[in-house]
């Protein structure tokens, strides 16, 4: 289904996979590759952009929330605006070290820094 930008898209492999999209057109399809069953037989499977998309770029989210769990600040709550509030304040520190890590980092030489 698709309402103006937003696409979303149901995909069943293994598990049902729910996807909500901004980033792809749901006209495209790529293919995956699956093995089936009988000895190293592989298939090809035309799957939605946007499940390609997502599977390429979900080891990323798994490190930030596995960041994220190491220091967290407050607690779980029922109340929606407490939720949200304790998610901001955990995720913006892991942000914050992600940018930093990526933009300081000194140039390599091959001698070392010598002045």
């Amino acid at each position: 289904m698709q309402h103006e930008d937003v696409t979303a898209v149901v995909w069943q492999d293994k598990r049902v996979l729910l996807l909500l999209s901004t980033n792809s057109d749901p006209q495209t399809d790529g293919s995956v590759t699956r093995k089936t069953g009988k000895g190293n037989d592989e298939i090809e499977i035309s799957c939605p952009q946007a499940v390609k998309n997502y599977t390429k770029h979900m080891g990323d989210v798994d490190v930030s929330d596995q960041k994220r769990e190491y220091y967290g600040v407050g607690r779980s709550s029922k109340k929606w605006w407490k939720f949200i509030l304790h998610f901001v304040l955990n995720v913006c520190p892991v942000n914050c070290f992600t940018l930093y890590d990526l933009t300081n980092h000194p140039p390599s030489t091959a001698h070392g820094n010598r002045l």
